[in-house]
Parts: C-alpha cells; sequence; structure tokens
C-alpha cells in the first residue's frame, strides 16, 4: 500500500486544535478493555504537561471504548504517533493461575466537526418565474409568482409556488436548495468519518502493533523509535515520562508518525467539509 512520509512544516492539519480520542480494547477482552482505559489515563496526564484541554465524553466510542476531546496547539502533530495497535504483555488481574495474557488496544484521532454552512445566492442560480397552478384562486393562477430555480454547481431543481408573493418564493427555493446541499455535505461528513476510522482501526491483531508494553520486564518498546529508551514503565503509564521525548524522536526521524495514505486524505477531505462552503455560518433552514 502507498505510504506517506509526513513531515511537521508540512502537516496540512497543523491548524486543527480540537481533536476526539478514542481509545478501545480490541484483541484480548477484559484485559484488553482494562489497559485501554489505562492508556486514556496516561494520554489525560500528558495532555496536562501539554498544557492541552482534555474533556472525557460520557459517551461511549464506536469501537466501545473511551474518549476524550482535546483541544490545544500541536495535538495532532504529537498524538498521531498514538494512533494504532498497542500491545500489552502482562498478567492480568483477572488471571487466578498467574499466567502472562497478550492484548491490544487501539487508539484513534477524530478532527472535531463543526457542521457544514451553505448559503445560495440568486446569482448562483437561474430563475424563471412561471404562473402558479393548483387551489388559490384567481390570483395565484394568472400572477407569475411561481418559481423555478435550478443551482447551476449542483444541478439541484426546485419549484416553489406556497405564497402569493413571487419574491417570498424565491426566498424559499433558496433555502430549499441550501437544505439539500446542506445534506449532502452532512452525508460526507459521516461517510469520511467512517472511512477516517476504519482506517486507523485496522485489526487490532496483536502482530499490528506500533508499541508494545511488557509489565513483567518492566519495558516499553516503540518498534518506530529503534534510539528512544523508556525510563520506567511505571512512570510512563502514570505520568506519562518519556512520551515528550518519545514525540520528538518520531519527528527527528522524519518519521512524523508513517501514516497510510488513505488515512491522510481522509482527514484532510474532513477539515475541508467543516469549512464553511459558500459563505455565512450557522445551520441553514430546516424543513
Amino acid at each position: 500500500a502507498t505510504r506517506v512520509l509526513i513531515a511537521a512544516s508540512q502537516d496540512p492539519l497543523a491548524a486543527c486544535t480540537a481533536w476526539t480520542m478514542e481509545v478501545s480494547g480490541r484483541a484480548g477482552g477484559t484485559e484488553a478493555a482494562l489497559f485501554a482505559n489505562e492508556l486514556f489515563i496516561t494520554y489525560q496526564r500528558y495532555a496536562e504537561v501539554r498544557g492541552w484541554g482534555f474533556d472525557p465524553l460520557k459517551d461511549e466510542g464506536d469501537a466501545g471504548g473511551r474518549c476524550a476531546r482535546i483541544v490545544g496547539d500541536g495535538v495532532f502533530n504529537s498524538m498521531m504517533h498514538e494512533i494504532g495497535v498497542h500491545r500489552v504483555q502482562r498478567v492480568p488481574v483477572t488471571e487466578a493461575a498467574g499466567r502472562m495474557q497478550t492484548s491490544t488496544a487501539v487508539v484513534t484521532m477524530l478532527p472535531e466537526s463543526a457542521k457544514p454552512s451553505v448559503s445560495v445566492s440568486e446569482a448562483d442560480c437561474d430563475i424563471v418565474m412561471a404562473r402558479g397552478s393548483g387551489p388559490g384562486g384567481q390570483g395565484v393562477n394568472s400572477s407569475s409568482n411561481a418559481v423555478h430555480l435550478k443551482h447551476r454547481e449542483s444541478g439541484i431543481i426546485v419549484h416553489c409556488h406556497e405564497s402569493r408573493s413571487g419574491q417570498e418564493n424565491r426566498v424559499i427555493a433558496l433555502r430549499k436548495v441550501e437544505h439539500m446541499l446542506w445534506k449532502e455535505e452532512m452525508k460526507k461528513l459521516a461517510a469520511t468519518k467512517a472511512s477516517i476510522l476504519a482506517s486507523q482501526w485496522v485489526s487490532g491483531e496483536r502482530s499490528e502493533r506500533i508499541r508494545t508494553y511488557n509489565f513483567p520486564q518492566g519495558r516499553i518498546t516503540d518498534h518506530r523509535a529503534k534510539n528512544w529508551t523508556c525510563p520506567s514503565i511505571t512512570a510512563f503509564m502514570e505520568s506519562a515520562a518519556g512520551m515528550p521525548e518519545l514525540h520528538d524522536e518520531l519527528c527527528s526521524l522524519h518519521v512524523q508518525r508513517e501514516l497510510p495514505k488513505a488515512v491522510m486524505d481522509a482527514v484532510v477531505r474532513m477539515t475541508e467539509l467543516c469549512t464553511p462552503l459558500l459563505s455565512t455560518p450557522g445551520e441553514p433552514w430546516t424543513a
């Protein structure tokens, strides 16, 4: 598969300061869920170190894990290194026989999604006035107050004769087009979110790991940063000790988290969809 190396100076997502992170257990059942919760707390400590806002969300994520909204400068340039499969090797607290188990947790990041804003003007459309039809008396049927409107860019066509006023019908027709465009953008946004998460989740298998946490040996191995040494697995998990240095090394290696191109394309596309498309902010008219 095509992959892309992302340098910090070229990162198109640097301007995105609000993200939703999810940490969910995958392979390993209850032990995987317990480890995912521990990782979540580690990231909360790391956010405190970095001076970011970290707001745990009440709702479970799409994979049943814990979610948080993280806000601050450089969130993605740092936390993108955490996206992927984290493998843990230890004796679970639920294991009565003392056998070591290998489990995994998966970390995903999603840019905060504001609802797209759409505004359509008469200059964007071809408008034809016509006589109305149907009930309403001679005033409706004899005057040219009905509106046939075509939005040139999208090809959307609407017909409106709700009002006796031709001008009011023009306004209603424009709002109908805005609403139809807005619904289409919301569909695109939902599809893009699903694409991002699907690309980041992979399968969650133990072999697809970016980092291994070996508790019996007190060792953490990041499989991308060969020169990084974790000072203490306990300190790392409890206070994120060593995480800033790990992220610095990944950046210095020009890795900046080697993500599949499909992931980056989807995230960038989502940020584009969250930018107002045609002008004014705020939700459009709805029926």
